[in-house]
């Protein structure tokens, strides 16, 4: 009874009320992450459950930790992801997020956490208004902040923040089988990383999450995301280029391994210029003159040496 009585007194005298349950959430939270912040300065990296290491991308973004609502935040950013891992439209999430009121709010104040509504909202509304945005983790804030106001839109930045979280995860899991080159006519290099979730990834232009790439001598990469066109300095000039890209340099297993799975386009004109041993191109079904264009040798070898009139 002693300890129990003392562990009242200490939970009290840090400003928390021991009697409601949101409080004790907030309490015991705090000093789990300052616990496991002390650890990691130390290089203790210890195993820990998803509320710390969303506790943590709010501190890299500046939310105040010593503020109760912070923590109480973080509560409703569990219930966002976890909606998300279910598959919930996310279109009708985002809407239900936006409004104040709604189940979700609701479910997380009143029926998880046991606390009045407003006083919830009041709570995390207290601290997004101190945000300490210049000791933030610059690049991270701004992905996450971009048009959001954080004291008016935490509901919208709840789903950012779980989002990331959920790439981060999937970046975690993610597991490298095989890599190739496209090389260009100055015999520069470009490496590309394929993953077991179907994605590739391109270190020497800083992208990721590639879904697909079109296979030519200006390659296209395309995620959810971006549609990105590969760049020389002699774009818009019917000369040789030596950036263009003169040949590319996939193993047979990963080659079948990328066009199963769509991961790689390329026009049956490209197939001939490059010498692919699968000759069907996207194209092969709808235009003979794909078929037509390799017989021009001269044609063909003048593109080989990169000279595209």
């Amino acid at each position: 009874m002693e300890n129990d009585l003392g562990e009242v007194k200490r939970i009290m005298k840090a400003g928390y009320n021991p009697l409601c349950f949101a409080d004790s959430v907030a309490f015991y939270d705090k000093e789990r992450y300052s616990k496991y912040k002390e650890n990691k300065e130390k290089g203790a990296f210890l195993p820990e459950k998803m509320d710390i290491h969303i506790l943590e991308l709010l501190d890299r973004i500046g939310f105040p930790m010593e503020e109760k609502g912070t923590y109480l935040y973080k509560e409703l950013i569990l219930e966002v992801y976890e909606k998300i891992q279910s598959g919930v439209d996310e279109k009708e999430l985002l809407s239900e997020l936006k409004d104040k009121f709604s189940n979700i709010y609701t479910y997380v104040s009143q029926e998880w956490l046991e606390i009045n509504q407003v006083r919830y909202l009041n709570y995390v509304e207290d601290a997004t208004k101190k945000i300490q945005y210049r000791t933030s983790d610059k690049e991270l804030a701004r992905k996450l902040y971009k048009s959001v106001n954080p004291t008016k839109d935490y509901g919208v930045l709840a789903y950012k923040i779980a989002k990331y979280y959920q790439l981060v995860q999937k970046e975690n899991k993610r597991v490298a089988i095989g890599r190739f080159n496209a090389t260009s006519y100055n015999d520069q290099d470009i490496n590309f990383i394929v993953y077991n979730d179907n994605t590739i990834d391109c270190p020497v232009l800083d992208m990721k999450g590639i879904r697909r790439m079109v296979l030519k001598p200006r390659f296209e990469l395309i995620s959810e995301d971006f549609h990105y066109t590969y760049r020389t300095p002699n774009d818009g000039k019917y000369t040789t280029s030596p950036d263009l890209i003169k040949k590319y340099d996939i193993e047979e297993d990963l080659f079948d391994y990328l066009k199963s799975h769509e991961m790689i386009r390329y026009s049956t004109e490209m197939a001939y210029l490059y010498d692919f041993k699968d000759k069907e191109g996207y194209d092969a079904k709808e235009k003979a003159r794909a078929y037509k264009w390799k017989k021009s040798a001269k044609s063909l070898e003048l593109r080989r040496e990169g000279k595209f009139d």
